[in-house]
């Protein structure tokens, strides 16, 4: 199911159980907003938690308990990557198009 509301702000719910390949890119998709945007269902896996550690170097704030993933991408920057985390996950490639945009 999804739900689009047009209101003051853009709001819209996605029922989906996830999966880390469906995760990790809809968390680098979010990084092209640039507000608050809470994900539920997000798996608690490694390749997750890998993947958010890199987003700390580029800037975003999170909070991730219970499933739910809260990201903050308004401060999004540039930055010299740990390249032993990039080297260990694949989808870092999904953080290009959020960096040149």
């Amino acid at each position: 199911m999804i739900l689009i509301k047009w209101w003051k702000e853009v709001s819209w719910v996605v029922k989906i159980w996830w999966s880390k390949n469906a995760s990790l890119p809809i968390i680098a998709a979010c990084l092209l907003i640039k507000w608050k945007v809470r994900l539920t269902n997000v798996p608690d896996i490694w390749d997750v938690h890998t993947f958010l550690e890199i987003l700390i170097w580029i800037w975003v704030k999170f909070i991730f308990s219970n499933w739910i993933l809260e990201i903050d991408s308004s401060n999004l920057k540039e930055a010299d990557f740990d390249l032993e985390k990039i080297k260990k996950i694949r989808v870092s490639i999904l953080l290009l198009a959020p960096l040149l945009y």
